[in-house]
């Protein structure tokens, strides 16, 4: 007998902010919204602008503290399949997954 339950994979629901934290001479953030669930693995999520906090710049001035702005998207929208950790694939060499809510650091070079 075959099991063909409809539970969702993951935990997600609209509204549910991703983060992508990626780098290698730099820590890179990208936040996400989902938008959409399909299925019981599905999700359509869009990329959207980051917050820089003032009162966290470093010394260097080359590194500070990002929350998302989740009323301002900057991207189109993404169909990715989530796990049951609740990571979803945004490149080819990096994922996202729910944000915690605290404020995530972010670096540069010149």
């Amino acid at each position: 007998m075959t099991n063909t339950s409809t539970k969702t994979i993951h935990t997600l629901e609209v509204g549910d902010v991703l983060v992508d934290l990626w780098g290698y001479d730099q820590s890179n953030v990208d936040f996400y919204v989902v938008q959409e669930l399909q299925g019981t693995s599905f999700v359509k999520f869009a990329m959207v602008e980051q917050q820089e906090l003032s009162d966290s710049f470093n010394d260097n001035g080359m590194g500070c503290e990002v929350v998302p702005n989740v009323d301002n998207v900057i991207g189109k929208t993404i169909r990715r399949k989530a796990d049951e950790n609740n990571y979803v694939g945004t490149t080819s060499f990096s994922a996202a997954t729910k944000w915690d809510g605290k404020p995530e650091y972010k670096s540069w070079t010149c």
